[in-house]
C-alpha cells in the first residue's frame, strides 16, 4: 500500500510540474501577445492620425485649387 501512494505521490508532482511549466509558457505566451497587440494599437493610431493629416491637406488643397480656378475664370472674363 505504501508502494502505491508513493507511486501516486510521484504522479501527482510529475503533473504539477508540467502544469507549472504549462502556466509560466502560457503567461509569457500572454505577455508576448499583449505587447504585440499595444504595437498594433499604437501603429493603428499612429495610421489614424496620418489618414486625417492627409484628408486635411486634400481638404485645404481643394479648396485651394477652387480659389484658383475662380481667379482664372475671373482672369479669362476680363481679358474678353
Amino acid at each position: 500500500m505504501n508502494c502505491d501512494l508513493k507511486q501516486e505521490l510521484h504522479k501527482l508532482r510529475k503533473m504539477f510540474e508540467l502544469t507549472e511549466a504549462e502556466n509560466v509558457y502560457l503567461n509569457k505566451s500572454i505577455e508576448r501577445m499583449d505587447k504585440e497587440l499595444q504595437e498594433a494599437k499604437d501603429t493603428s493610431f499612429h495610421l489614424s492620425h496620418q489618414i486625417e493629416n492627409s484628408e486635411n491637406l486634400v481638404k485645404k488643397k481643394g479648396a485651394e485649387l477652387l480659389e484658383m480656378e475662380k481667379r482664372l475664370k475671373a482672369s479669362e472674363t476680363l481679358s474678353y
